[in-house]
């Protein structure tokens, strides 16, 4: 049942969305904000944030799902991952895992998400169905990040401690089956898109240790960096990307050598992420106040946008979308961010705030169903204006509105894709 309250309660989320409206939205962004208890979404489309979504307390890894499905965080001190529904962009589920937990990956092909357990030295596997823990997995100390191998059958984990290794987990049986000594303090960590190699980034001069995920070996270290956090490599293949957080740098290799070929210059360079088409980073610049995300020119290191997303943003982890938001009614608006997904509204006119476009929301006495109580109201005001009765927005109620309530008879109004008053 629809109430005032809430459509007073949605007025705020759906104005903090209009400011999209006409615009193609690209892949989403998620960023985690350390010290504001929220993850910053960003249209990578237009560079600009699209709403925030409230999580548990310091959130800070991020693991988005291979088929854009949902998006998990990992909340430090709550010591639960959070779910974000990537359609609705609200939290949807905060399950309870170890202590101060740290990265999340999510399996290809298979319903679970792998989150490290910094204090504990254990790796919580959660069922992404049923959003509960079904198994804990000993590492080794102080385990921070965590990628998954893209045939989901392994998880590589990185523990942070002077030792140096990367757990590797097989899904099957969430056993670990091989620990690989690498770099001291390794950090953060990629998967090559073929699924042939593991980089592990590490602090202090350590490197990048190269892992041949055949033999589970590790087979090169490239000499660079000091303090190296985030890693992605480009969807072809051919060049890895390493946040520097103490150099303020990212540096670029060439994976089929194995040198640096280039270093793009961002403050506090942490998290990092590419757009599925391969043409732009997005980093996380780590500061305790006015944090942002830049967005850069995957090719060049030019075109840079300086997104404001708050303070301490992080990001560990891969944090874009696969794909963009489907626009079905082709009005410029994604389908996650339009209040009526199948009928073509780029004004987005919603009268009575209750997240439905008027075009459709025929549903005029508020109960979540257009039906012949609807049809009474709209002819009470037949050829007078009235604004939640006139669907179209010319002016005046008349068959064009008459029409569209039709069209949605014996339905709940919407479809919509932004938050309403009937979910």
């Amino acid at each position: 049942m629809k109430t005032a309250s809430i459509r007073a309660i949605h007025l705020a989320a759906i104005a903090s969305l209009m400011f999209v409206a006409g615009a193609v939205a690209g892949p989403l962004a998620f960023a985690p904000v350390l010290v504001e208890d929220y993850v910053a979404v960003i249209d990578t489309g237009t560079a600009t944030v699209v709403t925030t979504i409230d999580v548990g307390s310091n959130p800070f890894g991020v693991g988005v799902a291979p088929d854009g499905s949902g998006v998990w965080i990992t909340n430090e001190i709550s010591r639960t991952a959070s779910l974000i529904d990537s359609a609705t962009l609200t939290e949807v589920a905060e399950v309870p895992v170890g202590n101060d937990p740290s990265g999340v990956a999510v399996l290809s092909g298979a319903p679970f998400a792998y989150v490290s357990n910094f204090d504990d030295d254990t790796v919580s596997v959660i069922n992404t169905l049923t959003r509960t823990v079904v198994a804990t997995v000993p590492v080794g100390n102080k385990p921070f990040g965590v990628a998954a191998h893209p045939s989901g059958d392994t998880v590589y984990v990185t523990n942070s401690d002077v030792s140096g290794t990367v757990s590797v987990i097989r899904t099957s049986d969430n056993t670990v089956i091989d620990t690989i000594s690498v770099s001291f303090l390794p950090m953060g960590l990629a998967v090559h898109p073929d699924g042939t190699s593991v980089y592990v980034g590490s602090q202090f001069g350590g490197g990048i240790s190269v892992i041949d995920t055949t033999t589970n070996t590790v087979v090169d270290t490239i000499n660079t960096g000091t303090d190296l956090v985030g890693l992605v490599v480009h969807p072809d293949g051919d060049r890895l990307y390493v946040t520097d957080r103490a150099q303020e740098k990212v540096i670029v290799i060439n994976t089929a050598t194995n040198a640096v070929v280039d270093t793009y210059d961002v403050p506090l360079a942490y998290g990092i992420d590419i757009t599925p088409d391969g043409a732009t980073l997005y980093v996380t610049n780590f500061t305790g106040s006015g944090g942002s995300m830049t967005a850069i020119d995957a090719a060049t290191g030019t075109d840079r946008t300086v997104i404001d997303v708050g303070g301490a943003p992080t990001g560990i982890g891969r944090f874009i979308l696969p794909f963009a938001s489907p626009d079905t009614d082709a009005d410029g608006i994604a389908d996650n961010l339009d209040n009526c997904t199948l009928r073509a509204n780029t004004d987005q006119r919603d009268t009575n705030a209750d997240g439905f476009g008027n075009v459709c929301d025929g549903d005029l006495n508020n109960d979540c169903i257009v039906n012949v109580a609807d049809l009474g109201l709209m002819k009470s005001v037949f050829f007078f204006a009235d604004d939640d009765a006139d669907l179209d927005g010319d002016g005046v109620v008349n068959v064009s509105d008459l029409g569209l309530m039709k069209d949605g008879f014996f339905r709940p109004p919407g479809p919509s894709g932004i938050p309403n008053d009937c979910d």
